[in-house]
């Protein structure tokens, strides 16, 4: 269930399809899907290592990142979002990792990390990546009234942003509101149709509703 409900780190985790500003990043993107397309992930993982090594773009990291999740490492994870994050610029690049990484951490690491650094991402730049990463740890640690604030937020920020709005159904869902956490729900998955953490939050809003 925890890791359903974490459903949201899927948003990144697509290996090909995201453009980097970095031309080099984005070849060997590209060039690591393709490999794990042909089965070969070891090769995969060399190649994002390698540009990962040689990049202080946490965009390099990130990519490293979501390839180890996918290939079930969440330890070298870690450490790559934390790098992510550490390498980051001010402003928006420095919000969009310190979110990434909060939520990772709600799955593998204490609570408490992933809302501190949810703190900072929402800190770092007005963005809706940081008020859902916000509106996630706080509606996971039970501050139901702080988190429903902190979803406004982001959908103020980002009203087509599909992360947005899987973060208000988690804090409707969490708050009883059922019917409101499937309208949020659905509209996520109208903005992004392959979202896991949309299509995993909306079956449990509809469970709730005892139509699952």
């Amino acid at each position: 269930m925890r890791s359903s409900r974490l459903a949201i780190l899927t948003l990144g985790l697509a290996l090909a399809g995201v453009a980097h500003a970095d031309k080099k990043l984005d070849e060997a993107v590209a060039r690591a899907a393709e490999q794990l397309r042909k089965g070969r992930p070891e090769e995969a993982l060399k190649t994002l290592q390698k540009v990962a090594q040689s990049s202080s773009d946490p965009a390099a990291h990130q990519a490293l990142a979501r390839l180890q999740v996918r290939l079930g490492n969440s330890d070298a994870a870690l450490a790559s979002y934390r790098k992510a994050a550490q390498v980051a610029a001010a402003g928006p690049a420095r919000a969009a990792a310190l979110a990434e990484l909060a939520l990772f951490e709600l799955r593998v690491a204490p609570a408490a990390e992933a809302r501190a650094h949810a703190e900072q991402a929402a800190a770092a730049h007005e963005s809706a990546a940081g008020w859902a990463a916000l509106t996630i740890a706080q509606a996971r640690s039970g501050q139901l009234e702080a988190a429903l604030a902190n979803s406004e937020r982001a959908l103020a920020s980002g009203p087509t942003s599909a992360l947005a709005h899987v973060a208000r159904g988690e804090v409707l869902l969490a708050s009883g509101r059922s019917p409101d956490a499937v309208t949020a729900f659905r509209r996520a998955r109208e903005l992004e149709a392959g979202s896991v953490a949309a299509a995993a939050g909306l079956a449990r809003a509809l469970a709730s509703r005892g139509e699952g």
